[in-house]
Order: C-alpha cells, then structure tokens, then sequence
C-alpha cells in the first residue's frame, strides 16, 4: 500500500501541528526510496514508514523537536546506512547506502496544511500533482509549488510560476537544491453493487491502498456506517465520471437487467485498467446479447482460488486488481470458476 495518500488523509483531517517525514535522496540501497513519506505527531503517533524500524526512533526525536520549536520548521539529516561500526546506523540494518530525509512541520489552517489538503482532494478525483520543492530555506519554511497535470493548473507559495519549474515531473528526484516529487492518485476501484458481498471487497480493497467508489440505485445500501470509507455514486452522477487508465471497475448487483444496462453503459467509457463482471462467463455472453467476451473483460471476475463465501471471493478479486496493476500475467478464465458463481445467475 502507498503510504502517501493515507498520510495526506490524515493532514487533511487533523487540527494538530504535525511533522512530515520524506525521503529525498538515497544514495545505494535503502529499504524505502525517494518519495516515502512517514507523519509524526505530538502525541508521537505515526502514519507511514521510512525504514524497517531503524530510523522511526530518532526520527520521531527530531519531530518532537520540532514541534516544540517556534522558530524551526524544517530540517535535513543524513543516515549512513553502510557504516559497520556501533556508531553508525548501518550496523545490521543490510542496506549500503544513504538516506537523506527532509522534515516539515505542517501547521494547522497554515498554506502549507491548506496546499497539501488540496493535493489530497486532487490526488481523490484520480489526477496526479507535481511538487517542486526549494530547500535553500532551511531550517524556515519549505516553499512549494504544484502543478496539477490533467488540469494544467498551479498553486503554491510564489504567486506566479510557469510550467518549466516542473521540468522533472513524474520523478521523485532530488537536483542541486530543488526536490522534485510526483504525488500519484490511490488507484481508484468502482463497484457497481451495494450487496452485503460488497463489503468484504470494499474493505480488503481499501486496506490494498484502493480508493473505493460505489454505485447501486438502491440509495439506502449506500450508506456510511456499512462503507465508512468509500465514495458513493449516485444515478444522477454516473454519467459524469471520467476513467482513467489506473481505474478498475467490478460489476456485482446480481441483477440481470441492471448488469446489463451497466455493461453497455461503461464499455463505451473505455478507459479504464481492469474490467470484471460476477458470475459465470455464460451469464456475462448473456448480458452482450450473445457476442464473444472481449480478452479485456475479466469473466468470470478474480483469481481462480476456489474461492468460498464473500470474504474469499473479495481476496479473489483483489488480487486479481493487485496482478493487473503490477503488471502480471495475463488473465486466464479458469474453469473451477464455473460451478463457484452459477449461483449467482439471474
């Protein structure tokens, strides 16, 4: 799961002071590379990790210092991960390289809690956000200017910047004195269906670093104590989503005309990672009148696990979403899939 998007959740939900953790720079081999992001807060709770347990300790030393400071908001510091003496942080650890990690404490109501809120509701709609960061100003405040690439827009400190700062986009690199890092979206995951089988989906999906979007047109399944975490669709919505190549779609109402009005509907979309449909693949030729499943339609939808009962089906599914996305291979329909779902027919 990415760290960050959880990370900027919870600075989007917090009245506290907090201090930001980032990995800028690794020299060699690190357990975590440039981009890692790790939170501290006052009450020394965390949200992320930077290392394997080495680091977090004297990491969450410096925050506390931080916080407790009114005239410091940053700070850089070097681990030596190669060094083999008890001085050293590399003694035992297996890595060989070094660390260079930048600290940010991120007031409340300040630009920066306001910029970073704005990059997490950004990153929600499933777009990326470029930063550019200046570190000439430690131990001050870091000035940062984003970019949002799908709407061409900018926001941050200067008030005027043009789009040649963010030469370095899409890397998470360090040059000179100017840190570049890429903000990438949760891939998002649409499940059309509000059934009680959604919910152990919705869930493990979640926990996987998916951002869960649910349709059903029985507006009282959508409800927030069920899903706590998930964004609802509603009908008067639907047409106005726009795919991207990092979003997955499920298709679970169990009901046969609804499926198929939702099959339709969303090929046409065409954007999209990962297409599935429960239920057998005679039940899905079924729901396109017929024609052959296009290679591109997982039918019948997750691994073939032999999968009982909703919580295994959803393990199934997901990771059948987690092979799509780090790019396994291909899909096979499987036939002990065949007597898994023929319940699930209509």
């Amino acid at each position: 799961m990415d760290d960050c998007n959880e990370i900027l959740r919870e600075i989007a939900s917090t009245d506290e002071t907090v201090v930001l953790a980032t990995i800028i720079d690794v020299e060699g081999s690190a357990y975590r590379k440039e981009g890692a992001m790790m939170l501290f807060s006052k009450k020394e709770q965390t949200v992320g990790m930077i290392s394997v347990g080495c680091l977090e300790e004297d990491l969450q030393i410096r925050a506390n210092h931080l916080l407790q400071q009114d005239q410091y908001f940053s700070e850089r510091v070097v681990y030596d991960m190669s060094a083999e003496d008890d001085l050293g942080w590399g003694r035992g650890v297996g890595c060989n390289g070094k660390v260079h990690i930048l600290l940010e404490k991120i007031q409340f109501e300040s630009d920066q809690h306001k910029h970073l809120i704005k990059v997490y509701e950004t990153l929600k709609e499933g777009m990326d956000v470029i930063a550019v960061k200046s570190l000439h100003t430690v131990p001050s405040i870091i000035p940062t200017n984003y970019y949002i690439q799908n709407k061409n827009e900018m926001f941050g400190s200067e008030s005027s910047f043009d789009e040649d700062s963010f030469q370095e986009k899409r890397s998470n690199k360090l040059i000179g004195h100017t840190y570049f890092q890429h903000f990438k979206p949760n891939s998002r995951l649409f499940i059309f269906g509000a059934g009680a089988d959604v919910r152990p989906l919705a869930t493990i999906a979640e926990q996987t670093g998916f951002n869960v979007h649910i349709w059903d047109w029985r507006a009282t399944l959508l409800c927030e104590k069920t899903f706590p975490k998930a964004i609802f669709i509603h009908d008067d919505s639907l047409e106005d989503i726009i795919f991207t190549y990092t979003d997955s779609i499920v298709i679970m109402t169990h009901d046969f005309q609804k499926d198929k009005q939702l099959v339709q509907k969303l090929l046409s979309k065409k954007r999209y990672r990962y297409f599935g449909i429960l239920g057998p693949r005679k039940r899905t030729t079924r729901l396109l009148d017929g024609k052959e499943i296009p290679a591109f339609i997982q039918s019948p939808v997750g691994l073939a696990i032999g999968a009982e009962g909703a919580e295994e089906i959803a393990i199934s599914i997901v990771a059948d979403l987690i092979r799509v996305k780090r790019g396994a291979l291909s899909h096979e329909p499987a036939k002990d899939h065949r007597d898994l779902f023929s319940s699930r027919s209509k």
